[in-house]
């Protein structure tokens, strides 16, 4: 027994010192990286394509989350400070912001991946459908259906006591709760399919250009299939690696996370015992922490695979 309480005990000083720790390093580095990534995409080249628009929608989302959702989390995790115990109203806005920028960071990468999806088409018609002004309508119609869909989150929520001297900003247990509950779980599986599907037709298309590309062209007639892969320039290019990276970085990091609400699913209608209990809570912790990654090192990730990325930012820097 006394071990048991041993191994808990460690377990919970870990998953403290995570955030304790690693929160504190997450704010600093998504910060910065949320700043630069706005600075750059915000540059003409980029915010007059399709694609940087919704990467500037993205980081401003990523914004939001981080300083919401992450440093809420941090405070009651890792410092025994939650500040939205305090205030009802405040507990509410809590959670309705954090779902709604979650979504929104995730979703505005979906649309950036459809649109690359429609650049890199075979179909001329298709590719002219690639435009700001389509950019601009999608943005602001996802952004008015996640803040309309999350409304409940302004209503529902409550302050619950869920140990003697232990009280959080939760949702009330019933039907509500199991509704979030599988909400979150289908959620995250459906946006990551959604990230697969359409990042591999970009990838799809753009093996297609590239065949094209190589065939014989000496009658000297101009192939439809040229000025295909002509109309997809060197941002445009770049823009499709960085916004690939970002979908792989997002998947990654939420695998965890995804794994962890289907087991709770799973284990839901029966017993479990302490032991299972606290591992469950332990790795709900840790998978929580990594979930915060993809909206902190975005930037970070893009400078260090893409050398074209880095000449880009450069540029920047020195106005050229």
């Amino acid at each position: 027994m006394s071990s048991d309480l041993a191994f808990f005990a460690t377990l919970s000083t870990i998953r403290e010192n995570i955030f304790k720790y690693g929160g504190v390093f997450l704010l600093c580095a998504g910060t910065v990286s949320c700043v630069l990534s706005l600075f750059v995409f915000s540059k003409k080249t980029f915010r007059k394509n399709p694609c940087g628009i919704y990467l500037i929608a993205t980081s401003i989302a990523n914004f939001i989350m981080i300083y919401i959702s992450l440093l809420e989390t941090t405070l009651s995790t890792g410092y025994k400070n939650d500040v939205t115990v305090s205030n009802l109203s405040f507990c509410r806005i809590s959670l309705y912001l954090t779902f709604v920028s979650d979504n929104l960071s995730s979703y505005f990468l979906i649309m950036g991946s459809i649109d690359r999806m429609l650049l890199t088409s075979r179909n001329a018609l298709t590719r002219q459908r690639s435009t700001c002004r389509l950019a601009y309508i999608s943005i602001i119609g996802i952004s008015i259906f996640w803040l309309i869909f999350h409304i409940h989150a302004l209503i529902l929520p409550d302050i619950i006591q869920l140990y003697p001297t232990y009280f959080a900003c939760y949702f009330p247990s019933g039907s509500y709760l199991t509704f979030i509950t599988f909400y979150l779980l289908i959620r995250i599986i459906l946006t990551l399919s959604l990230m697969v599907i359409f990042g591999l037709f970009t990838v799809r298309n753009i093996q297609n250009m590239r065949q094209r590309q190589v065939l014989p062209s000496v009658q000297g007639t101009e192939s439809s299939t040229q000025v295909t892969a002509n109309t997809v320039r060197s941002k445009d290019h770049l823009l499709i690696r960085v916004l690939l990276l970002d979908i792989a970085v997002y998947m990654i990091f939420n695998l965890l996370l995804a794994a962890i609400l289907l087991y709770q699913q799973i284990i839901q209608n029966r017993p479990v015992g302490q032991y299972e209990s606290q591992v469950v809570t332990f790795i709900t912790g840790v998978a929580t922490f990594s979930n915060y990654f993809p909206y902190c090192i975005g930037f970070y990730t893009k400078l260090f695979i893409s050398k074209v990325f880095r000449k880009e930012v450069t540029a920047s820097f020195l106005c050229e």
